[in-house]
């Protein structure tokens, strides 16, 4: 259903964006793809709060393209920072349930 969501953003992008102004298509298309996958992630993750982090996260990325797509000249170098940034935070977090890494013996 994500997925299914994510087609439905840029359709419905596209389509809005013949009738209304880029900016009002955005925030309605990102809006609704928002709202339908923070719908599924309550039900299927049984928390409303794990939810609300989702719907965070989804429109600190849907905000984040929407940038990107309106820096016309600077968009590839702001992307890439980005993604730069996105991944430091990924790795930063580490594996979840992972074993905290194994300190060395030392003799007494």
């Amino acid at each position: 259903l994500v997925g299914a969501a994510l087609c439905i953003f840029y359709l419905s992008l596209l389509a809005l964006s013949e009738l209304l102004p880029f900016g009002y298509a955005y925030l309605a298309s990102a809006g609704s793809a928002a709202a339908l996958v923070t719908g599924y992630s309550a039900a299927v993750l049984g928390s409303r709060l794990r939810a609300l982090v989702i719907a965070l996260e989804l429109a600190l990325i849907y905000g984040f393209l929407y940038i990107t797509l309106q820096l016309q000249d600077y968009a590839l170098a702001f992307g890439s920072a980005g993604l730069f940034a996105a991944l430091a935070v990924d790795d930063g977090r580490g594996r979840p349930g992972a074993a905290p890494a194994a300190q060395p013996v030392t003799p007494d």
